[in-house]
């Protein structure tokens, strides 16, 4: 399974050659940490500040009894995300094969499953909207991740399962 996953990664780097679409890729991942750009360990706060954002751009009044158990379930995902990784230790593809680069501009921490991207894109999809057309937002943080060789598409599918895992026992 994981010589697919690393042709799948390898072809994504050595056919997207394309600017625009390559800076949409890094656009798509590097949103998820715009905590870092606030505070290296504000990722919450930072997720807060966007869904008030939403509401305030959609014109919704802003549940505060929906919202905290919206910020709740974030964090109980970000706990698990960072546990499992701890737990399965799976080596980034960049740091196992010479022939898939690093491209991602931001730090990362050292393990690559469940990818904290993907499940923290699916989650927010799944928040702001029941619109199943907005999930096309975490497929593009999951190519993204895999496009910058951060990521195998386990993990990336992983951290979509991880998050519809939470969904449904939590919600």
């Amino acid at each position: 399974m994981e010589k697919i996953e690393i042709e799948i990664i390898s072809y994504l780097q050595n056919n997207i050659k394309n600017d625009y679409v390559i800076n949409i890729l890094h656009f798509v991942s590097n949103i998820l940490n715009i905590s870092y750009l606030i505070s290296k360990k504000n990722y919450i706060i930072t997720l807060f500040i966007l869904i008030i954002i939403y509401y305030n751009l959609t014109n919704k009044t802003i549940n505060f009894n929906l919202l905290s158990c919206n910020l709740l379930l974030l964090l109980i995902l970000l706990i698990c995300i960072f546990t499992i990784k701890k737990m399965v230790k799976r080596t980034r593809p960049f740091n196992k094969y010479k022939n898939i680069k690093n491209l991602e501009t931001l730090p990362i921490d050292k393990y690559s499953f469940p990818s904290g991207h993907s499940a923290t894109a699916f989650m927010i999809a799944y928040i702001i909207s029941n619109n199943k057309n907005f999930m096309l937002f975490p497929i593009l943080v999951g190519i993204s991740r895999m496009y910058l060789g951060v990521h195998y598409l386990s993990d990336v599918i992983g951290g979509f399962l991880l998050s519809m895992f939470l969904i449904y026992i939590l919600d």
